[in-house]
């Protein structure tokens, strides 16, 4: 099957389309194999500005990127400005959780940031308090929220991939490994 964008706002912003000024509340619990979950944006493959989130976010199991603001920031996609306050879970078996991006690919800039926490269990992996899984680009952010699950969770960051780079950027959240899992860093 293939991979589905869920979003409170918008499932999929493509290449060249804008997002401004906008936010959503929903509540989103998405348990459906495969899907990429955004509290506003489900695929960011444009731009999002000054726009926020606040509603709980919760992926199912089989999840491929679940974030607070965005699933999934495709190369050459621009997060600016945006911030999310969305709690995000992620259901066990599961991968990439954020608390503004699931999978980050392009750019998150300019005072973005997440303050809501993100959870996971033993099964899950990189979970972090801004971005889940990074190989784009993080400068001038910050995650205050809590992040707890399985292997590669992080404050700021799960996992940093290679070609990933963060500058300028800061975590303050509780970080909590669960027992055997891999990585943590605060």
């Amino acid at each position: 099957t293939g991979i589905s964008g869920v979003g409170g706002l918008v499932g999929y912003n493509s290449s060249g389309s804008t997002i401004a000024n906008s936010h959503s509340s929903s509540t989103l619990n998405v348990g459906e194999f495969n899907a990429v979950i955004g509290g506003l944006v489900g695929f960011n493959g444009g731009t999002i500005t000054n726009s926020y989130s606040t509603g709980p976010v919760t992926g199912g199991g089989q999840s491929f990127a679940v974030g607070g603001l965005v699933g999934e920031n495709e190369q050459s996609a621009i997060i600016s400005g945006s911030y999310s306050t969305s709690p995000v879970n992620l259901m066990s078996g599961g991968a990439s959780a954020g608390g503004l991006v699931g999978i980050n690919e392009g750019t998150i800039q300019s005072s973005s940031y997440a303050t809501g926490s993100v959870s996971g269990d033993s099964n899950t992996i990189n979970l972090g308090g801004l971005v889940g899984a990074n190989g784009g680009t993080i400068t001038m952010t910050h995650a205050t929220g809590a992040v707890g699950g399985g292997g590669e969770v992080g404050g700021l960051v799960g996992l940093d991939n290679i070609g990933g780079m963060i500058s300028n950027s800061y975590a303050t959240g509780a970080v909590i490994a669960s027992s055997g899992s891999g990585d943590a860093g605060g």
